[in-house]
C-alpha cells in the first residue's frame, strides 16, 4: 500500500498519540482450566468485533479497550466451553482472572454400526464443497498483525567433539551454551485482495539489538487451510482439500454447542504416516461447514525435514460477518534437534481490527513487505500500551538482560576484549582459515585456508592460493560493504606466480549497485563457466590420472557493474581485457602411472601436446539483463530481498569480441534463456531451463570464445547447477561457433512415489526424472534421459543425489551410435 509521506518525527508523534488515545483502558488476567492449570493461547475478543488477543504460554493476557462502554468479552479455547464475561466500566484498567471448563462433545444422537461410514466423512465432504467459497471470503481485507517469536536452545551436545562455534550467538547464551537465540515482536498492517498481498511493519523490537529490524511477518503466519496444500518443505495436504479423502481417515469425536452453533470435533488420521499429511483435530461449524478452529501437526516423516521433531499449528477463526470467518490467531510451536542440539520455540500471531472490502488494486505494487525506518525506535511505554500478548517471565528476563548489557557490548573496551578472544589463532584455523576482526571499526582481515586453497592440475601441478581479504562494513547493519581481495597463486611444477587483485563495493544487501574491479594474472579454464571444480579435478588427476581441467594464461583487467533497474529487472555490464597465452602440461605424477598418460592441455586435440593457440589479445564486452515479470520485493531499511513471481525468469545476453589484435577475437554473440520452477502440489516440483542463441556473422576464430556448455566427464557432480548441466557430456565435445539450443526438464516427486512403497518409504528418498537435449548447427545433437534419487543418505546426512543416465550423441555428419550408453553420477548439495 502506498503510504502518505510524513516527516519522521511527526510520524513517531502520531503513533504515540494514537497508542495513548485509542487504548483508554485494558483488561488483564490469567486464564486457567478447571484444575487450575494455566491455558496458553486462549482466544479472547470483544463480542461482535475482530478486536482481540490471546494468552501467552503462562495463560496471561491483556486486552486493550477502545472506549468506556459496556463490553462482552468472549474466551475461546480449542476443546473448552466458550466463556462470556460482561465488563460494565471499561474506563479503568481491570484485572479479570477466569476459568474455562472442558467442552462436552456428545455422540448420543449418532448411531454407528460396524460396517457404516463414520459421520465425520459426511461433514468433511460438506466442508470440501464449501472450501472454495470460504477461500474467496478470506480476500479483500486489511487487518493488524502482532507477531512474537521466541526460540531457545534447551540442550547442547555433551561431547566436545560435537560442539560447534556459534559465532555471535555465543554472546547471548548461558555458560552451558543454552539460552534464548531469538526474541522479537512486530506490529504491522496486512492488506490482501485478489491474490495480492502487502504488509507494512511500523513497529519492531529485537531483544538485545535496538537497531535491528524483526524478521517476523504477519502474512507469512497466515497459513490458509482452505488452500489444497500448504508448503512445509513438501506440499502438505489440507484435511479439507479436494483430494483429502485419499490421504486421511476421519473420526467424529463429538459435537459441542456454542449458543445455537454446533461445532464438530473431527480427528484427522493420516492414511500413510510417511505421506505429506497433517495429524490432529479440525473443528467444523455445523450448517456453515467452515473451519471454527484447528490443532494440526506434522512429523519429520511428512515434511522430510530430518531435524524437525514436531511442528504444530493452533488456529482460531472469528466471524467478521455471519458467513465470513477470519483468522484471529495462529500459534506455531516447534521442536528441532540435530547433532545433539535441541531447539524449541514458537511464533504467535494475533490478527485484529479487520476492515473488509475496502481495498482497490491501486493499493498494491511490487513491494509486498516493507519495514518503516523508524519501526525500531518505539519506546518501552509504547510497547507496554500496545502489546496484545503479555511477555512471559523468560521473555521479560531476556529483554532486561540483553538490554542491560547492550551498552557495555557496544563500548570500545568490550569490543576490543571480544576481538582479543576471537582473534586468537587456533589449530582449526589451518583448515577453516583465520580472521582478525576490529569490531569497533567494522573491519576484518581474513586469510582463507591454505589447505582448502590447494589443488592439483596437470598444467601447474600442485598449486596453492595465498589470499588476504580486507572488508570494511557498516557495523550496525553489515550491509554496506567494501571488500579488497589479494591472491597469490603459485604452481610448483610450472614454477609460475600468478598474482591478482579484486575490489568490490556493495551499497546494501540485496540491492544495487555493485561494482567490481579486478586485475592480475590467472590460469583460467577454457570455459568461463568452469565446468569442473579444482577439488574434483585434483582427485581425478591424482587417483585416476584423468586431467579434465584445461587451462590458459591470461593477464587481465576487468570492470563490472550490476544493479536492479527496477524490481524484476537486473542488469549487468562488464568490460574485460585479456592478454592470452597457451599452457602445456608440466606435471606428470599421480597414481597408476602405468595405467594411462595424461591428455594434452588442448581441449580440441587431446593427443597433441603442442600449444592450443597462438598468443593474442582480446577485449570483451558483456551485457545481460534478467527479467522476472511480477517479481516482488521485501524492503527493509538496510536491505532488500526479492522473491520470484509465477512468471519465468527471462535472460537476454550479448557478448562482443572487439577488434584490438588483428581480429583474432572479434565476434558478436546473442542468446536468451528461460528458467522456471513449477509447483505441482502433492505430485512434486518441475524445473525447466531452456537456452537458444547464435553468433552473428562469422563465428569466433579462437576456441576460447566458442560457446561452451556445462558438461561432466566424472561420476560426481555438484547439484547447484544441475538444472542446466549435462551429466555425461564431455566438457568441450560440442562447443559451438554457430547456432545452438538446449532444453533441460526435471521433475522431483518430493516423496509422492517412494512414500507409498513399503521399505523405501522409510528412507525418505525422493524420486526424480529428467530429460536434457542439446542441439548445435555445427556439432549435431545430444540427449540424456535420467532417473535419480534426491535426498539420498540417512537421517541428517541426506546430502547426496544419485542419477542413472542414458545418453546418446548424434553427430552432425555421421550416423549416431546404435545404442545408448548408461552412466551413474553422484551429486552433492555441498559444493566442492
Amino acid at each position: 500500500m502506498r503510504m502518505p509521506i510524513i516527516p519522521r518525527p511527526i510520524t513517531l508523534l502520531l503513533i504515540s498519540l494514537t497508542a495513548v488515545s485509542v487504548c483508554t483502558a485494558q483488561i488483564s488476567g490469567i486464564v486457567k482450566d478447571d484444575q487450575g492449570t494455566a491455558l496458553p493461547y486462549v482466544n479472547i475478543h470483544i463480542e461482535g468485533t475482530t478486536q482481540g488477543t490471546t494468552t501467552n504460554v503462562d495463560g496471561e493476557y491483556i486486552l486493550q479497550l477502545t472506549d468506556a462502554d459496556r463490553h462482552v468479552i468472549l474466551y475461546q479455547y480449542v476443546g473448552y466451553e466458550t466463556l462470556r464475561q460482561t465488563i460494565d466500566h471499561a474506563d479503568q484498567p481491570q484485572t479479570l482472572d477466569v476459568s474455562l471448563q472442558q467442552a462436552t462433545y456428545s455422540l448420543n444422537q449418532v448411531i454407528v454400526s460396524a460396517d457404516a461410514e463414520d459421520p465425520a466423512y459426511a461433514i468433511i465432504r460438506k466442508a470440501q464443497a464449501k472450501r472454495k467459497y470460504y477461500k474467496s471470503k478470506m480476500d479483500n481485507f486489511s487487518c493488524d498483525a502482532y507477531v512474537k517469536g521466541f526460540n531457545e536452545i534447551v540442550k547442547v551436545p555433551s561431547s566436545k567433539l560435537l560442539k560447534i562455534e556459534l559465532g555471535t550467538l555465543e554472546d547471548n547464551l548461558n555458560e552451558d551454551g543454552t539460552g534464548v537465540i531469538y526474541l522479537s515482536e512486530s506490529i504491522s498492517r496486512i492488506y490482501k485482495k485478489g491474490g495480492k498481498s502487502k504488509e507494512v511493519m511500523y513497529s519492531s523490537k529485537v531483544s538485545g539489538n535496538d537497531r535491528g529490524y524483526s524478521f517476523n511477518s504477519g502474512k507469512e503466519m497466515d497459513f490458509n487451510f482452505y488452500e489444497n496444500t500448504l508448503e512445509l518443505n513438501r506440499q502438505i495436504v489440507s484435511p479439507i482439500a479436494w483430494n483429502a479423502l485419499s490421504h486421511y481417515d476421519y473420526e467424529l469425536e463429538g459435537t459441542h454447542y456454542e449458543g445455537s452453533t454446533a461445532i464438530n470435533k473431527i480427528k484427522v488420521i493420516p492414511k500413510n504416516p510417511y505421506g505429506n499429511t497433517f495429524y490432529g483435530h479440525i473443528f467444523i461449524n455445523d450448517n456453515l461447514w467452515n473451519i471454527h478452529s484447528l490443532k494440526l501437526g506434522v512429523t519429520r516423516e511428512a515434511t522430510q525435514l530430518p531435524f524437525v521433531d514436531s511442528l504444530t499449528f493452533n488456529q482460531i477463526y472469528l466471524p467478521a460477518e455471519p458467513d465470513r470467518w477470519m483468522l484471529m490467531s495462529n500459534v506455531i510451536n516447534f521442536n528441532l534437534s540435530a547433532l545433539g542440539f535441541d531447539v524449541r520455540g514458537n511464533f504467535a500471531a494475533v490478527f485484529s481490527n479487520y476492515e473488509l472490502d475496502k481495498l482497490s488494486d491501486k493499493e498494491f505494487d511490487s513491494v509486498v513487505f516493507k519495514v518503516e525506518e523508524e519501526a525500531n525506535q518505539r519506546s518501552e511505554s509504547y510497547w507496554s500500551d500496545i502489546r496484545p500478548l503479555p511477555l512471559t517471565k523468560a521473555e521479560v528476563k531476556d529483554y532486561k538482560v540483553k538490554d542491560s548489557i547492550k551498552l557495555i557490548k557496544e563500548s570500545p573496551a568490550y569490543l576490543d576484549s571480544i576481538d582479543g578472544v576471537r582473534n586468537k589463532f587456533k589449530l582449526s584455523n589451518l583448515l577453516s582459515g583465520y580472521t582478525y576482526n576490529n569490531s569497533h571499526k567494522g573491519t576484518a582481515f581474513t586469510i582463507p585456508s591454505l589447505i582448502l586453497g590447494t589443488s592439483l592440475n596437470s598444467v601447474q601441478g600442485w598449486n596453492t592460493n595465498l589470499a588476504l581479504d580486507w572488508t570494511k562494513s557498516k557495523r550496525e547493519s553489515r550491509t554496506k560493504r567494501i571488500t579488497i581481495r589479494a591472491v597469490a597463486n603459485y604452481g610448483f611444477s610450472d614454477k609460475q606466480l600468478r598474482p591478482r587483485l579484486r575490489f568490490t563495493y556493495r551499497d546494501r544487501a540485496g540491492s544495487s549497485p555493485r561494482y567490481h574491479i579486478g586485475l592480475g594474472r590467472k590460469a583460467s579454464q577454457f570455459s568461463r563457466l568452469e565446468p569442473i571444480s579444482p577439488f574434483i579435478n585434483s582427485f581425478f588427476t591424482l587417483v585416476h590420472r584423468q586431467n579434465y581441467m584445461k587451462l590458459y594464461d591470461q593477464d587481465f583487467i576487468s570492470v563490472r557493474h550490476s544493479r536492479y533497474l527496477t524490481t524484476g529487472i537486473r542488469g549487468t555490464i562488464s568490460l574485460d581485457y585479456e592478454d592470452r597465452s597457451p599452457l602445456v602440461n608440466s606435471y606428470f605424477g599421480g597414481l597408476n602411472q602405468e595405467e594411462r598418460d595424461f591428455s594434452s592441455n588442448n581441449p580440441t586435440a587431446p593427443n597433441d601436446d603442442q600449444p592450443a593457440f597462438d598468443p593474442h589479445k582480446a577485449l570483451i564486452l558483456r551485457a545481460h539483463v534478467l527479467i522476472n515479470p511480477g517479481q516482488k520485493a521485501w524492503v527493509y531499511p538496510d536491505r532488500t530481498f526479492r522473491e520470484d513471481s509465477e512468471w519465468p525468469t527471462f535472460g537476454l545476453f550479448y557478448k562482443a569480441g572487439l577488434d584490438i589484435d588483428g581480429g583474432q577475437a572479434t565476434y558478436d554473440l546473442v542468446y536468451g534463456t528461460i528458467d522456471k520452477t513449477i509447483m505441482l502440489g502433492v505430485v512434486g516440483t518441475t524445473r525447466t531451463y531452456a537456452m537458444a542463441g547464435t553468433f552473428l556473422g562469422e563465428g569466433p576464430e579462437q576456441f576460447i570464445d566458442h560457446f561452451h556448455f556445462i558438461g561432466n566427464q566424472t561420476y560426481v557432480a555438484n547439484t547447484s547447477d544441475h538444472h542446466r548441466r549435462f551429466l555425461m557430456l564431455p566438457y568441450y565435445e560440442m562447443s559451438s561457433a554457430e547456432s545452438f539450443a538446449q532444453v533441460h526438464l526435471e521433475h522431483n516427486f518430493n516423496g509422492y512415489v517412494l512414500s507409498k512403497i513399503p521399505g523405501l518409504k522409510r528412507t525418505e528418498w525422493q524420486l526424480t526424472a529428467g530429460y536434457k537435449f542439446l542441439y548445435t548447427s555445427d556439432q549435431g545433437s545430444y540427449d540424456e534421459w535420467i532417473i535419480g534419487f534426491e535426498n539420498f543418505g540417512v537421517k541428517l546426512f541426506r546430502l547426496l543425489r544419485v542419477d542413472l543416465v542414458w545418453h546418446k550423441r548424434f553427430p552432425a555428419d555421421n550416423e549416431p551410435d546404435t545404442s545408448r550408453k548408461l552412466g551413474l553420477v553422484v551429486g552433492s548439495k555441498i559444493r566442492f
